[in-house]
C-alpha cells in the first residue's frame, strides 16, 4: 500500500468571552501502516474544554474518517495532542493525497458567576455561558440550593447571558446555584457555580427603626403617668 499524506489545513481561529482560541502545529507523518496528526491547541483559559473532530479531504469530497483514536472527541484541553488514523479501515489500498481537516469547537461552559460569589437580596446576577451550540437552542433555568430544586426561572432563547434579580424573599443561605438544560437539539445540562445570597441591610438597620419608635412610646406614656420626669425646657438666651 502506497500513501502520499498531503496537509493544507494549518489552524482554525475560534474567539469567545475576549480571547483567542488557535489550531497550530498542525501536522502528519507515516508511522508504518498508520498515520500521526498531532496539533496544539492554544487557550489562555485552562477551564474550557473542546470538542475535536478530524475529517479527511479527499479531493473535494470530505468524509468521516474511521479508525481515528487519541485526543479526540469532547473534554480535549489546550496542549499539544496526537491522533492515530489506521487508513486501511474504511479505505483498503489507497493510493493518492488526503488532507485533515481539524475542527476545535468549544464545550458548553457556564463563566459567570465564579465561585463563592455573594449577592444581596433584591440586586441582580449575571449569568453567562458559551459553547455547545447553545446560541441556537432554547434554555430552561433552573434555581437549585445544592441538590434541591427550588423553582423554574426562565427560559432564554439563542442568548449567551442572563441578569436575574434575586427575589428579596430569597432566604439568605449558601449553596445556590443555576441549572441549565437545553433540547436534544444540544443535549446541554451543566449548573453554575455555587453563590451566597445576603440580606441587602444588615439586621440591626431592620430592627432598629421599630425599637427606637416603641422605645419613644414607652418613654411618652411613662413621662405623661409620671414615671419620669419631664424634660426641662433649655434655657432661652
Amino acid at each position: 500500500m502506497t500513501r502520499t499524506i498531503l496537509l493544507c489545513l494549518i489552524g482554525l481561529l475560534y474567539s469567545g468571552l475576549g480571547q483567542a482560541q488557535e489550531i497550530t502545529n498542525l501536522r502528519a507523518e507515516n508511522q508504518g501502516d498508520s498515520v500521526r496528526i498531532s496539533y496544539d491547541l492554544q487557550d489562555p483559559f485552562a477551564a474550557r474544554t473542546y470538542t475535536v473532530n478530524i475529517r479527511g479531504i479527499f479531493g473535494e469530497d470530505t468524509v468521516a474518517l474511521e479508525a481515528l483514536s487519541g485526543s479526540l472527541g469532547d473534554s480535549i484541553r489546550a496542549g499539544a495532542h496526537e491522533v492515530w488514523w489506521n487508513p486501511v479501515v474504511g479505505l483498503g489500498r489507497f493510493k493518492g493525497s488526503v488532507s485533515f481537516h481539524v475542527e476545535a469547537l468549544p464545550d458548553f461552559y457556564i463563566s459567570a458567576p465564579d465561585t463563592g460569589m455573594t449577592v444581596k437580596r433584591g440586586k441582580p446576577i449575571t449569568f453567562k455561558w458559551y459553547g455547545g451550540n447553545a446560541q441556537t437552542d432554547s434554555l430552561k433555568l433552573d434555581l437549585y440550593q445544592y441538590d434541591k430544586f427550588l423553582y423554574s426561572v426562565d427560559v432564554v432563547s439563542n442568548g449567551l447571558q442572563y441578569t436575574w434579580k434575586v427575589p428579596s424573599n430569597l432566604a439568605a443561605d449558601d449553596g445556590y446555584r443555576f441549572k441549565i438544560s437545553g433540547s436534544d437539539k444540544t443535549e446541554i445540562e451543566a449548573y453554575s457555580a455555587e453563590f451566597s445570597v445576603k440580606r441587602q441591610y444588615p439586621p440591626y438597620m431592620v430592627y432598629l427603626p421599630p425599637i427606637l419608635a416603641a422605645g419613644g412610646i414607652i418613654y411618652g406614656f411613662a413621662v405623661r403617668w409620671g414615671l419620669l420626669p419631664r424634660p426641662e425646657p433649655l434655657p432661652q438666651r
